[in-house]
């Protein structure tokens, strides 16, 4: 009897520290990106640190007289969420820091349409193990050699998806003010 005990608490811990080792794979690839991002941008530079009250804007959000309905609210931060529009998130960048805002970005990475589109291949699958089927049990199956993606997301774990996503956050970042810090939105 104890033999056998032994052998189940051999495979129960092998598996345990499989599953652990797979676990611990994700926030590497994020600090990782994260790490790269601040490295390039320089936007994880110390300074004093103040209560942040902040507002998610897009740039054509931020006209004056949002910002400054804010101002008179008591916040002290805009978030500017960045598009495609490079020209227009620029100047909504300029009239934010010259309101007084402390500017910070939002860039969102994995739900990314253009990326999807581009490349199917690296798009997430929806998860179809037993487990998850018994929350969702009415959701068609696949047919044999069949995968349901996700879409538009497309998470960073792929090298070349990473490398696309950097490449993106270093467009998006170009020829505008720096901000204060930058908001990575669905960093999977």
């Amino acid at each position: 009897m104890h033999g056998r005990r032994n052998i189940l608490k051999q495979n129960y811990m092998s598996r345990r520290n499989e599953i652990k080792g797979q676990r611990n794979r994700c926030p590497t690839g994020l600090l990782l990106f994260a790490l790269v991002l601040c490295v390039q941008f320089g936007a994880c530079l110390a300074g004093p640190v103040e209560m942040l009250k902040g507002a998610l804007l897009t740039a054509t959000q931020a006209d004056d007289g949002q910002l400054h309905t804010l101002k008179a609210r008591g916040y002290n931060s805009i978030v500017l969420s960045l598009s495609a529009n490079a020209t227009q998130d620029k100047d909504a960048a300029h009239r934010i820091q010259t309101t007084g805002f402390n500017l910070y970005y939002w860039i969102e990475i994995a739900r990314n349409p253009a990326l999807a589109d581009s490349h199917p291949e690296w798009m997430a699958s929806l998860q179809g193990h037993k487990e998850w089927r018994r929350f969702f049990p009415d959701l068609p199956k696949p047919a044999a050699g069949e995968v349901v993606k996700n879409y538009p997301w497309v998470p960073v774990f792929y090298q070349e998806a990473f490398a696309a996503h950097l490449k993106r956050v270093k467009e998006l970042l170009q020829d505008k003010p720096a901000p204060r810090g930058i908001f990575l939105n669905d960093l999977q």
